[in-house]
C-alpha cells in the first residue's frame, strides 16, 4: 500500500505539473482521483512511522523516567489505529471508484503515447515554474516561527517534492546539470520530511497526554519525548537552512532560473 501510495503521489504531481501537455479535463479528472486513493492509503503508513519513531524514542529513555504502564498504552492506541486505517484502505482498493480511476488513467496514457508535444521548450517552461513555486515557498519562510514555520515549511517540502519529481521527468532530456540540482533539493525534501514528522509526533504525544491523564495514567514520559521532538525540529531547521543553501548556489542548467 505505501509503494502504491508512492507511485499516486509522483503521478498526481507530475500530472499537476505538465497538464499543459495533456488533455487537461482528463488530467483534472485522474489528478483529484489520485488526490483521494493517497488520502485513503495514507492512514496505514502514516500510523506505522509515527509509532516506530515514538517507539524508538521511547527506547532511548531511561526506565527511572518511566512511570506507568506507558509502553502498553502506545500498543493499545497504536493496534487500534492501524486497524481502523487498514480497513479504510481497503474498503477504498474495493470500490467502484477505484476502478473508475484505473480507467481513467488507462485512457489518459493512449492519450499521451498519441502527443507530440515532446519539445525541450515545452517541457522546460512547468519545469521552471515548479522551480519557481518553491523558491516562492522558501521565501515565504521568513519571519515566521512556532505554528506558522512550521505549516511553511511543510509547503516547501511539498513544492520541493514537486520539483524533484518534475526533474526526474525532464533529467534524461537536460542531463548533469539538472541531475546536480535535483540532488540538492531532495535533500531538502528529506529533512522537511523528518521536521514534519516531529510536527505529526508531537500533535500525537500532546494527545496521548491529554488522554492518558484522562485515564489517570503519569504522563511524564510523553512530555519528555515532546521536548525532544521539539529539540529535533529546532536541528532540522538549521540543517534546512544549510541545504537550501547549497540549492541556491549549486548547479543548474541556466534557463531554469529564467
Amino acid at each position: 500500500m505505501h509503494q502504491m501510495r508512492v507511485a499516486a503521489r509522483k503521478l498526481r504531481s507530475t500530472l499537476k505539473t505538465f497538464a499543459a501537455l495533456t488533455d487537461r479535463s482528463a488530467a483534472a479528472e485522474l489528478t483529484a482521483g489520485l488526490k483521494w486513493l493517497g488520502a485513503e492509503l495514507s492512514g496505514p503508513r502514516d500510523v506505522e512511522v509515527t509509532r516506530g519513531r515514538i517507539e524508538a524514542r521511547l527506547a532511548e529513555v531511561p526506565t527511572e523516567l518511566l512511570f506507568g504502564p506507558v509502553r502498553q498504552y502506545l500498543t493499545r492506541d497504536f493496534a487500534r489505529a492501524s486497524r481502523t486505517e487498514l480497513d479504510r484502505a481497503e474498503e477504498a482498493l474495493a470500490s467502484d471508484r477505484y476502478g473508475l480511476l484505473l480507467r481513467s488513467m488507462a485512457t489518459l496514457l493512449e492519450t499521451l503515447r498519441s502527443s507530440t508535444k515532446d519539445s525541450k521548450k515545452a517541457l522546460r517552461k512547468p519545469m521552471r515554474k515548479a522551480a519557481r513555486k518553491l523558491d516562492q515557498a522558501v521565501a515565504a519562510t521568513d519571519g515566521l516561527d512556532g505554528a506558522e514555520l512550521a505549516e511553511a515549511l511543510h509547503n516547501v517540502r511539498k513544492k520541493a517534492k514537486r520539483a524533484r519529481y518534475a526533474a526526474d521527468v525532464v533529467q534524461p532530456v537536460f542531463g548533469k546539470k539538472l541531475r546536480a540540482w535535483r540532488t540538492n533539493v531532495k535533500a531538502v525534501q528529506r529533512t522537511l520530511g523528518k521536521h514534519q514528522d516531529t510536527v505529526v509526533e508531537r500533535a500525537a504525544l500532546r494527545r496521548f497526554a491529554i488522554e492518558g491523564y484522562g485515564e489517570h495514567q503519569n504522563t511524564f514520559a510523553f512530555g519528555l519525548l515532546y521536548g525532544r521532538e521539539e529539540a529535533s525540529a529546532i536541528a532540522l531547521q538549521g540543517q534546512f537552512a544549510e541545504e537550501w543553501r547549497a540549492v541556491e548556489d549549486g548547479r543548474r542548467p541556466g534557463w531554469l532560473a529564467a
